[in-house]
Parts: C-alpha cells; sequence; structure tokens
C-alpha cells in the first residue's frame, strides 16, 4: 500500500474525498500510514474497524482524558438503571469481565450522584439485589403506562 493514498477510495494528500461541499470539509487520515481516510472508516470489515478503534481507545486513554458528561437526574437515573441491567445480564458472568468492571465503576460513579437523596440510592441498591427482582406481567391491551413524568 503506497502511504498517501486510501486503500479503499484512492483519494489521496492533493485529492480528498470531500465530505461536506457547503462547508469545504474534505476527509482526513485516520490511520498513521496514511492509507486510510476518515470517509471510508464506514467501509472497513469488523475486524478492521475494531483494531482501528481500539488503537484510538489506547491513544485516548494514553491521554488521561476524562469525558464531562452533563445529564439532568432523569437521564442520570436513566442510565444507572441502564447498567444495572446490563451488568446483571448472565453473558457478563463468563465473558466480558473488563467491560463490567467499567460498567460496574460508572454505574457507582452514578450512584453517588444520588447519596443525597435516601430514597433513590435505596431504589439503586434494590436494583442490583435479586432478592428484590419482579417478574414483570405482559403489558395489556388498551392500557396505557407512564414511566416518567
Amino acid at each position: 500500500m503506497l502511504s498517501g493514498v486510501c486503500k479503499i477510495c484512492g483519494c489521496s494528500d492533493g485529492r480528498g474525498c470531500v465530505i461536506d461541499l457547503a462547508n469545504d470539509i474534505i476527509c482526513e487520515w485516520v490511520d498513521d500510514e496514511h492509507t486510510l481516510c476518515s470517509a471510508c472508516v464506514p467501509k472497513l470489515d469488523s475486524k478492521e474497524l475494531e483494531d482501528l478503534a481500539m488503537r484510538d481507545m489506547k491513544t485516548l486513554h494514553g491521554m488521561g482524558l476524562e469525558l464531562a458528561l452533563p445529564l439532568t437526574p432523569i437521564e442520570a437515573f436513566c442510565l444507572q438503571s441502564g447498567l444495572q441491567l446490563a451488568l446483571r445480564h448472565p453473558a457478563l458472568e463468563t465473558g466480558e469481565r473488563a467491560s463490567a468492571q467499567v460498567l460496574g465503576l460508572i454505574r457507582t460513579r452514578l450512584a453517588e450522584f444520588f447519596e443525597a437523596s435516601p430514597a433513590i440510592a435505596e431504589l439503586i441498591r434494590r436494583g442490583g439485589d435479586p432478592q428484590f427482582d419482579a417478574v414483570l406481567a405482559p403489558p395489556c391491551e388498551n392500557k396505557s403506562s407512564l414511566i416518567l413524568p
């Protein structure tokens, strides 16, 4: 492969892919070898995409960046609840333990946000305790349910 020529579309340093003509935005190189342009990332097969994403994740992690994610309390609670469900998925017990540890850390940080409310903190605690699992009845026809105000 030639450096400076995209292996998928053939664009080059002198002739990039136009991404947004109205704003004069062209593609950029996404690899150090300059053999893959940003416009062609969606065309990668799963293995190539995972390899590229893992490389980028290591780079971002090495930079020591932290994400500040502004959320409303309702959004934070919904995210925390979704993480609880994901962490209780049986596949995590035997599979992605590293991912489960990261998700658990995020869930803990979100739970800390709600410590000022004993009721919400208790709901979160119960959400991770199998003793409080409930079997939901199938939805009734012609009956609406409201989850959030």
